[in-house]
């Protein structure tokens, strides 16, 4: 045993003992053999700085040799807990993106939805509209077409009382025709009776 040993024993009792509370966290924690724990990192880094110090100190180049290993992975092992924090950090936003793509595409389909929904709502209503409207052109032109009709009837009544009055027209005309006859042939009539009884009266007188 060289003179070193003991004093570098005595480093490595005191930093285990340092990291005592940092082992029992581990157990807790479940991180106990986790190379890449933040924590664990951060000390390993202090073991190294602690190792070189007492190494330079004591003139020991053991010590300063664990130092630079220890070093070299608290490297290594930093720089892939940079990696796999960059890659949580990209699968973080990947999830984030993800997420806002799928609330986009959600958010896309219910107005979509919206949409639709605006467009079947419009459509029944000029449904309903043109149906209005249909319904009341049939009204009107059923309407116009009874009035047409009352007012051919009205015409036609108007033709008949009117050819009615000149057809009565013309039999008052023919009557009064037939009673101007009547009444001439009654007048000639009573003059050739009157004129035959003169006569009478003037045999009579001629014979008595």
């Amino acid at each position: 045993m060289d003179l070193l040993t003991l004093p570098r024993t005595s480093v490595d009792l005191w930093l285990r003992a340092v990291r005592l509370p940092l082992s029992g966290v581990e157990v807790v924690v479940h991180r106990d053999g986790d190379a890449q724990w933040p924590p664990s990192v951060a000390f390993e880094g202090f073991e190294a700085a602690v190792r070189e110090q007492a190494g330079r100190l004591l003139h020991d180049d053991r010590l300063l040799q664990k130092a630079q290993l220890q070093r070299a992975e608290v490297a290594q092992r930093r720089r892939a807990l940079e990696h796999q924090q960059e890659a949580a950090q990209k699968a973080s936003e990947a999830e984030r993106r993800f997420q806002a793509e799928e609330s986009a595409a959600e958010e896309q389909r219910r107005q979509a939805e919206r949409e639709a929904a605006q467009r079947k709502a419009r459509l029944e209503r000029e449904r309903q509209e043109a149906e209005r409207r249909a319904s009341q052109e049939l009204d009107a032109k059923a309407q116009a077409k009874e009035e047409a009709a009352q007012k051919r009837a009205r015409t036609v009544r108007s033709s008949e009382r009117a050819a009615r009055a000149k057809r009565l027209e013309g039999e008052d005309e023919v009557l009064s025709e037939e009673e101007r006859a009547v009444r001439a042939r009654a007048g000639a009539r009573q003059l050739k009776e009157q004129a035959e009884a003169t006569k009478a009266r003037r045999q009579t007188r001629r014979t008595g």
